[in-house]
């Protein structure tokens, strides 16, 4: 099985091909006809509707775009967080936090800033997310890779390994549920498994435009 430089390298090429395809291709509208079904088979989980809160993010050019997601929660008056990249701990590893965002989010363009490699973040006015007791979290997590046994490799800063293992252990105090939903293109979900280390965190159902692996 590959390492994980070698993965990544490889899927990064497979991603930045795959966007120039689609944007000069005839269709024009491909890459958000993707995105939009990735969001429907989303929807379809079984438990979309009883989650109190979303972990969404803004996505980069190579990312399955999950706003329509993030305006369904919204409309529904429920609460929406996206993450904000905070630095790095001593070991080099990536800290980020999630903030919670206003219900005005798409009517005011004020609440959003261009952050790391140009993604778009909360600004550091808004509050970050403080889980309650019994609160149900549904996260939807981006990454390079993604196996049928639900692995996952990311970019290799370790902003999500480590956010999540943190996350998961506050909802087990707080007797609360987190459920990780892996977004990712059908050319992203390539093995039966992935090299995974005792940091990294596996997903709980990995969804692409055409599959949904639970």
């Amino acid at each position: 099985m590959e390492e994980k430089k070698e993965l990544r390298g490889r899927i990064k090429k497979i991603l930045e091909e795959k966007v120039l395809h689609e944007r000069a291709s005839s269709v024009g509208l491909s890459l958000e006809k993707l995105s939009y079904n990735c969001a429907m088979n989303v929807m379809k989980l079984n438990e979309y509707n009883s989650f109190d809160v979303l972990f969404a993010y803004m996505a980069m050019n190579t990312e399955l775009d999950v706003q329509i997601i993030i305006k369904d929660f919204l409309a529904r008056n429920k609460t929406v967080a996206l993450p904000r990249m905070l630095g790095t701990d001593d070991n080099g590893a990536g800290i980020m936090d999630f903030y919670t965002m206003p219900h005005d989010l798409y009517s005011e363009n004020r609440y959003l800033v261009k952050g790391r490699w140009g993604i778009l973040e909360p600004i550091s006015s808004l509050q970050a997310f403080e889980m309650k007791e019994n609160t149900s979290i549904l996260v939807l997590v981006p990454g390079l890779a993604f196996s049928y046994s639900k692995g996952r490799v990311g970019h290799g800063k370790g902003y999500y390994d480590l956010f999540l293992q943190r996350l998961k252990k506050e909802a087990l105090n707080k007797n609360s549920i987190v459920k990780l939903v892996g977004i990712c293109y059908d050319e992203q979900l390539l093995f039966d498994e992935l090299p995974m280390e005792k940091h990294d965190v596996f997903m709980d159902v990995v969804v692409s435009p055409s599959k949904i692996i639970r």
